[in-house]
């Protein structure tokens, strides 16, 4: 059958080109198909962050605790905190990183700063070297703390006190 006049390829055989994969290049079966390397590299579990905690109820390494609203499932309106909360086992968590405490290193150098100024030629620097040095060995053992395995310890501080006072607020609703 002849077609209209000026259209090439009518009324030729369709050729069919082979076809290829977008990503990688790679030939295929059909329209329908997928490259196996790339259906590989699609459907590949994103690495999770190292887990460098450890939980003590149920031992499981996790890289942050949760933070949840305590006390649970109370309406929006009432009250709430946030209290940490293993993400395996879903247990409470005190943190006991205690960060270096800052009103300690402001007398530490103030106090240099006096001693440093009233340093006459018998005492010289070394009060002010080591009270720097002092402040220097706090901050690392401060940062030797954040990254110790066992940070998390059991329950929260006074975790029996906030319990009660918990169970006395929900018993006058």
């Amino acid at each position: 059958m002849p077609g209209p006049a000026g259209i090439k390829g009518w009324g030729q055989p369709v050729t069919q080109e082979p076809i290829h994969c977008q990503g990688c290049g790679a030939a295929l079966p059909s329209l329908d198909a997928v490259c196996a390397t790339c259906e590989a590299e699609l459907t590949a579990v994103p690495p999770s962050p190292p887990a460098k905690y450890s939980c003590p109820h149920c031992q499981q390494r996790f890289a942050a605790a949760a933070q949840v609203l305590w006390p649970p499932k109370v309406p929006w309106w009432r009250p709430t905190t946030f209290r940490l909360q293993c993400p395996h086992c879903e247990g409470l968590l005190r943190d006991d990183y205690q960060g270096a405490n800052i009103v300690f290193l402001v007398a530490l150098l103030q106090l240099v700063i006096v001693l440093s100024e009233s340093a006459n030629r018998h005492r010289g620097l070394w009060m002010p070297t080591l009270y720097v040095v002092a402040a220097l060995w706090l901050y690392w053992r401060s940062r030797q703390a954040a990254r110790d395995p066992q940070r998390y310890t059991v329950g929260t501080q006074h975790q029996w006190l906030r319990d009660l006072r918990d169970l006395w607020r929900n018993s006058k609703r």
